[in-house]
């Protein structure tokens, strides 16, 4: 998370669905989206659920 979004890579998880709920977009394992005030707790739940059903091996090395 920077100022004015969030940037999201991974070599594993399509972060660009991530993006897209965030109101962004991007490429599948590289992608961004704006924040301009949101509430970085709002920004954690969404990132929580996006990956909550992936299998522990889908989100670590």
């Amino acid at each position: 998370i920077y100022s004015r979004g969030i940037s999201l890579r991974s070599e594993k998880v399509n972060v660009a669905g991530i993006a897209r709920a965030l109101g962004g977009g991007g490429h599948t394992y590289s992608a961004g989206a704006p924040i301009d005030n949101a509430d970085v707790d709002s920004i954690i739940e969404v990132i929580s659920r996006y990956l909550e059903p992936l299998k522990p091996s889908q989100i670590s090395q």
